[in-house]
């Protein structure tokens, strides 16, 4: 009885283990992502009624194959929103106002080349009705 339970606590110990290992730092064999990724979250921003702005906080969040030295800009802007300096992965987040879609994107220090990119947008009270309501419909059927 005493083998069976040690065997039981080694086997569910052991994923936990794992995965404390694998959220310190990746290494070449645990990195299997190929593309960079850049996600904002909530990425749809509803305008409530009679109101002319939208106001949510966001979080941009990035992850790259390989470490590097990165920063991430609001579209068409110059001064970036944070950099980070060798790191893979990172998370900005900010307080989203505007009254109309806008679009994040990552460059590598020092160079103009937009990497990967993310829009948080803006839809109105109607517009969020009719998505309930069609995906209501879709659910219908099964």
């Amino acid at each position: 009885m005493k083998r069976l339970l040690l065997a039981l606590f080694a086997v569910f110990s052991m994923p936990s283990l794992l995965h404390a290992q694998q959220t310190e730092a990746p290494s070449q064999a645990s990195l299997t992502m190929k593309q960079p990724i850049l996600t904002a979250s909530p990425n749809v921003c509803e305008l409530e009624k009679d109101s002319y702005l939208c106001e949510v906080k966001a979080a941009l969040i990035w992850e790259m194959p390989v470490a590097g030295h990165y920063c991430l800009y609001e579209a068409e802007e110059t001064v970036p929103l944070q950099c980070w300096d060798n790191n893979w992965s990172g998370s900005h987040v900010l307080t989203f106002q505007s009254d109309k879609p806008i679009t994040y994107v990552l460059k590598p220090f020092g160079d103009n080349t937009v990497v990967i990119e993310a829009t948080v947008n803006v839809i109105g009270t109607l517009e969020q009705r009719i998505r309930a309501k069609r995906r209501r419909r879709f659910l219908r059927f099964f």
